[in-house]
């Protein structure tokens, strides 16, 4: 057993009823068994040992000169490390083992004692507990109630100081008396019943960004209640995660199917489009080729010619937009822009295709210097697509109306055609990739089916929305694009003073709107770190250590929930609050945003008094 990386020292023991003498007055690390004893065999030695220390047995590796199967697995069964028979194996594979088997042992162990402090710190964590009298008017009638008492837990669980003991909740907390859980004390008190409710619900905020749950016990207690309760959020969170994951698995098989399913459809479409004009093309080729043209032939010729290579062109523009998308990749560059000049800019483009099917396109364009932070080229693809979209569905001697209008802090480009209309169960999926190549929409025509969806990407790109509406088939459809305003930001004496020397980690990989927010955030008085990707953002945050950390979610490479989980990994400050930043509003968004760690969810566009709230409320409760 001479091991040069283990020192041993070895005692030995020529019969079972010695080895278990020697293992009464010290137990081993490790144990080598011969099977083979001569007052018994190893199994009944193994037996009699685990009688013996009534615990855990030493790690044991067997020798045995029975080369069956049948007993290395009674060996295996009875708890053994490993299994050797004579004169099959070398010393090197016996030091080997015995070393493995001792180390094992040992990991098992600390496993083992990990896993009972564990158990112990859960089953010892103390309830938030509290005791409250109720106020009462001249009347009788239960105003408020005052906070008699509040244990550490309570207090810690709410951001709160032993200064709140003596005040009331409406004075801790502005929003209860307005509150249904007010009208549930004053029950509680007034009838002597309990009340027990189960992940029960608080709106810290007020405006749904920021969800607790708890379990609640509440009884009387006097003229007063006593309450203990448990935060179970994390729990709560966890379970409607695994019901979104479960009901989500139910659905990918499909979308996967049908996902391949429109890959076939749409590389078929995508051969035909991309060969359609190159039939012209080399026609006419040919045609020039074999017999020279006349002057209107020729004309006639180059004019379809040219007409083919358009539309290939575009074809091919329409898919590197949507491999763009697809990678994430697809960027603007976003500068003071007056619409007006962009919408104008459109309308002729298109205008001489409405001529050739006698359209008459109607313009409504307000040309008041208001700007938007946008691409003016991509700005005009968008209006484009929309226009061309209305003409290639609108009959010949039809209208279009295009119009450019100012509402508050947005600015609305509405196009409206009297074409073919749009079935109502195909409206939510108008936006959709390769619908159009997918469905027997009326409004199916030539092409792949991108612009819209480009469309809608380019909107999103601009911080804006887009809509449409049609009253069905043969009734027209209106498309209406909002984007934001360029404006001054209404600052205010006392943010100053709220935001005064906080420090906050700003992420966002796009560049302008980072400007902006730092722009903000500095102004009122906060000292600002950026950091454009996740990996920039866990260097800063070690060095700069923010007190709030403020993420975008949407970033290539690691998204702002894999930047939160790295930096909850950090030994700096696991506990900083964060605010996620996202374009996504629904709420499987929030709930992803919550349990990913984030303490309050904001959606883009940005409104900066409410992220000023969000912060405000942070820095309050921590």
């Amino acid at each position: 057993m001479a091991d040069p990386g283990v020192s041993y020292t070895i005692l030995e023991s020529p019969s079972a009823a010695d080895g278990l003498a020697l293992c009464r007055n010290r137990l081993p690390d490790g144990i080598l068994l011969d099977i083979k004893l001569p007052d018994c065999d190893g199994f009944e030695f193994l037996s009699r040992l685990k009688a013996q220390i009534q615990g855990t047995c030493p790690p044991v590796v067997v020798v045995s000169c029975y080369n069956d199967a049948t007993t290395a697995a009674i060996a295996f069964k009875n708890g053994v490390e490993d299994y050797f028979v004579k004169g099959q194996t070398n010393p090197d594979k016996m030091r080997s083992a015995m070393r493995s088997a001792i180390e094992n042992a040992e990991l098992r162990r600390r496993l083992q004692q990990s896993e009972e402090r564990f158990r112990t710190s859960i089953e010892n964590l103390l309830d938030c507990f509290g005791i409250f009298s109720a106020i009462r008017d001249d009347a009788g009638q239960i105003i408020d109630f005052r906070i008699d008492y509040l244990n550490r837990v309570a207090l810690q669980n709410h951001w709160l100081s032993d200064t709140a003991i003596d005040q009331t909740l409406s004075e801790v907390f502005p929003r209860y008396r307005d509150s249904s859980v007010f009208k549930e004390h004053c029950q509680i008190v007034e009838t002597g019943e309990p009340n027990i409710k189960e992940a029960f619900p608080l709106d810290l905020l007020d405006n749904g960004s920021l969800m607790q749950f708890y379990d609640v016990r509440s009884s009387k207690l006097n003229d007063g209640l006593v309450l203990a309760w448990r935060d179970v959020t994390d729990r709560v969170r966890a379970e409607t995660e695994r019901e979104q994951l479960l009901s989500q698995a139910q659905i990918a098989r499909a979308e996967a199917e049908a996902a391949n399913h429109s890959k076939d459809e749409f590389l078929a479409i995508v051969a035909h489009e991309l060969r359609a004009p190159l039939n012209s093309m080399f026609g006419w080729a040919k045609l020039l080729q074999a017999k020279p043209p006349n002057a209107d032939t020729l004309i006639r010729a180059l004019q379809s010619i040219e007409r083919s290579a358009k539309n290939q062109l575009q074809l091919i523009e329409d898919l590197l937009d949507i491999s763009r998308m697809v990678r994430g990749e697809l960027r603007i560059d976003r500068v003071s822009t007056q619409l007006g000049l962009v919408v104008e800019a459109a309308i002729d483009m298109i205008r001489p295709l409405a001529e050739a099917k006698q359209i008459l396109v109607i313009s409504d364009i307000d040309h008041t210097a208001n700007e938007v932070l946008g691409d003016s080229n991509r700005l005009q693809q968008v209006v484009w697509n929309l226009l061309i979209n209305a003409v290639k569905f609108t009959p010949e001697q039809g209208k279009i109306a295009i119009a450019l209008t100012y509402e508050e802090s947005q600015a609305a480009i509405s196009v409206s055609d009297t074409g073919k209309g749009i079935n109502v169960d195909f409206l939510p999926y108008v936006f959709d990739r390769f619908r159009q190549a997918q469905t027997n929409a009326p409004r199916s025509q030539d092409g792949l089916g991108l612009g819209l969806a480009i469309t809608r990407e380019l909107v999103d790109l601009h911080e804006g929305t887009i809509a449409v509406t049609s009253g069905g088939e043969g009734q027209g459809a209106t498309f209406i694009v909002r984007l934001p305003l360029i404006q001054a930001s209404s600052l205010d004496s006392q943010h100053l003073q709220g935001l005064n020397g906080l420090k906050v980690l700003l992420i966002d990989d796009e560049p302008d709107s980072l400007e902006f927010v730092q722009f903000y955030l500095e102004h009122e008085g906060a000292i600002v770190a950026t950091a454009t990707s996740a990996d920039e953002a866990i260097e800063t945050f070690q060095t700069f250590c923010p007190a709030i950390v403020i993420s975008d979610i949407s970033m290539p490479h690691k998204d702002g929930y894999q930047l939160l989980q790295e930096i909850r990994a950090l030994s700096v400050d696991q506990t900083v609050p964060a605010i996620a930043l996202t374009a996504h509003v629904n709420d499987d968004a929030k709930q992803q945003a919550f349990a990913a760690g984030y303490r309050i969810h904001l959606s883009k566009p940005l409104d900066i008094e409410q992220l000023f709230e969000a912060i405000t409320a942070l820095v309050k409760r921590s």
